[in-house]
């Protein structure tokens, strides 16, 4: 089994490697970070969402399970998506469903195809397809969370 935490830090990588979403950012990709637990300075998924930048991305593992074929195993992360600006000065929308249309259809530097149909690391297959909701923050700040999934391709 793959250590999910490299999981992790790919899809953060080739969501900063998005130019459109990156700009998006304000040019500053570290916008877009990953969650890592690290008592105590992050022990609450939660704090960090509420605590994320506007606009800013942050993406968690949620879990790990076996996909029932073989060995294999499958890696849920969710991704947190708070917008900034609700619109550009050429008067398009940039707001959260934006984002969320970045990070499908967006192609990473040095990609063929939208990450939709990367690979995020080589040792699993590109991710599921991504379900989005809207959600809320402690202090009822909206917020969308996407939800998907990586396949291991075998074995590690």
């Amino acid at each position: 089994m793959l250590n999910p935490a490299l999981i992790l830090d790919s899809f953060v990588a080739k969501l900063q490697a998005i130019p459109e979403l990156v700009a998006e950012m304000g040019g500053d990709a570290e916008r877009i970070s990953g969650y890592h637990d690290a008592f105590p300075l992050k022990a609450s998924l939660a704090v960090s969402i509420h605590e994320m930048p506007s606009p800013g991305i942050l993406v968690a593992w949620t879990g790990t399970a076996p996909t029932g074929e073989g060995r294999r195993w499958k890696h849920g992360f969710s991704v947190f998506i708070r917008s900034g600006r609700a619109q550009a000065e050429d008067g398009e929308k940039h707001g959260t469903e934006y984002f969320f249309w970045l990070i499908v259809n967006g192609v990473p530097d040095g990609c063929e195809q939208s990450l939709l149909y990367e690979q995020v690391h080589a040792s699993c297959e590109p991710m599921d397809v991504p379900s989005v909701v809207r959600d809320k923050d402690a202090e009822a700040v909206d917020f969308l969370h996407l939800s998907t999934a990586f396949d291991e391709i075998g074995d590690n």
